[in-house]
């Protein structure tokens, strides 16, 4: 897929549309609806107010079982991702560490192959939410784009780390 090369100021409204998604998902979720209901409201907040970004769930690891998409929106793939250290998904889970994939890598895991038409690259952000190890994935169809934005959106907030 093509990477435009954006100037400071479409980068600038990119990250104000990220900003504002994040404090739309705040003031939208009911005190009494947790974390989950947080996590689903910030789903939905970054795709409503970005055209790039064309997926976002997450998961929660379970000893012995695939990881599964919890709150799957905008693309609806529902891969069942196998336990594998070469995965990406895997890698940052047990690295917890941040890290970008592009869907172009030849090493990309079976799982991902069929987003290769809609996406340029992934996301994959671990984070720990009542004493278990969860990961988050946000797609980009545009190529480079976590790089041009930055990352420090989708980091996880330093209370969840695990």
């Amino acid at each position: 897929m093509p990477n435009p090369i954006k100037n400071a100021a479409a980068i600038e409204r990119e990250r104000s549309a990220l900003f504002s998604a994040m404090l739309q998902a705040l003031s939208a979720v009911p005190a009494d609806a947790g974390a989950y209901g947080f996590l689903n409201a910030l789903c939905q907040s970054i795709l409503d107010n970005n055209s790039t970004l064309k997926w976002a769930w997450y998961a929660f690891q379970a000893p012995g079982k695939p990881l599964r998409p919890y709150h799957e929106l905008g693309i609806q793939h529902h891969p069942d991702i196998l336990e594998n250290p070469q995965d990406p998904c895997y890698q940052v889970l047990s690295s917890n560490t941040a890290m970008t994939y592009s869907l172009d890598n030849p090493d990309c895991p079976k799982w991902l192959l069929p987003l290769r038409k809609q996406l340029s690259e992934i996301i994959l952000v671990p984070f720990g939410i009542e004493g278990q190890k969860a990961l988050g994935v946000v797609g980009s169809s545009e190529s480079g784009y976590f790089e041009q934005v930055g990352t420090e959106f989708f980091l996880p907030l330093p209370i969840w780390a695990t």
